[in-house]
């Protein structure tokens, strides 16, 4: 059945000497992926400037439940970013989304609402043009509520514990080592309390910015099976050093 579909790219990867195979997120079947040939001239709506990391696309497709790999055709990009891709600090935050949203969107249906988020989010990080160090740390808080594992800091107050298993805040320590002290709990308030306009209120160190970091990855590292080692957090790290 021929359907309309619109598109994030998270991850290309080379399939033969002019084929890709390029994984997305889509509005209507969620993680899907897509065999795209390369042309060897360039052609708008095929070139590999199209299919880059987080790139937002609208194209035709014939979806069939036995097709693994699906032929996209009548690409138009719906988002022109102006800054993300040339930008060397954007760019590897994008980068390092890129691999976050492959390890934590599964084969599960689309989901308008959290399409509109990735869309709407990405958007405004390329339109942004200053403050935006703590961009990807609100992100990816922001996305754990369509994910099912939203923090819950119902029953905060000062000096309290967060636990990282159950998800909420604590009066007393947990027996298990998979919780945030107090002042690491308070900056989770934080977080939660903020969105993208008032992202530069935060304005983390660069110590705190890479903890923060560290324990949100431990959070979904405990409630995603199979959440991997990411290899470019590293890459993340340095830009932010």
């Amino acid at each position: 059945m021929m359907k309309r579909l619109r598109g994030v790219v998270l991850r290309v990867v080379k399939y033969k000497d002019s084929d890709v195979i390029v994984d997305m997120y889509t509005d209507l079947l969620g993680r899907a992926s897509f065999a795209v040939r390369m042309p060897k001239r360039k052609t708008a709506g095929s070139g590999a400037a199209v299919w880059r990391p987080l790139s937002i696309v609208e194209f035709e497709c014939d979806v069939r439940e036995q097709v693994r790999l699906l032929k996209p055709r009548d690409v138009r990009v719906l988002y022109n970013y102006m800054d993300m891709p040339y930008d060397p600090v954007k760019s590897t935050v994008a980068m390092f989304l890129s691999e976050f949203l492959c390890a934590v969107l599964r084969d599960e249906g689309g989901s308008a609402p959290l399409f509109l988020f990735l869309t709407s989010s990405f958007e405004w990080f390329d339109r942004c043009s200053s403050s935006f160090a703590d961009f990807h740390i609100v992100f990816l808080v922001r996305l754990s509520r369509f994910l099912g594992i939203y923090p819950n800091m119902e029953g905060y107050s000062s000096g309290a514990c967060f636990d990282l298993v159950s998800g909420c805040v604590c009066s007393v320590r947990p027996s298990h080592p998979h919780f945030l002290g107090p002042d690491d709990t308070d900056s989770m308030r934080l977080l939660l309390s903020v969105d993208y306009s008032s992202v530069s209120h935060l304005q983390f160190s660069r110590m705190l910015r890479r903890k923060t970091l560290g324990f949100i990855c431990d959070y979904y590292s405990l409630h995603v099976p199979g959440f991997p080692e990411l290899k470019s957090l590293s890459v993340l790290e340095a830009v932010f050093d």
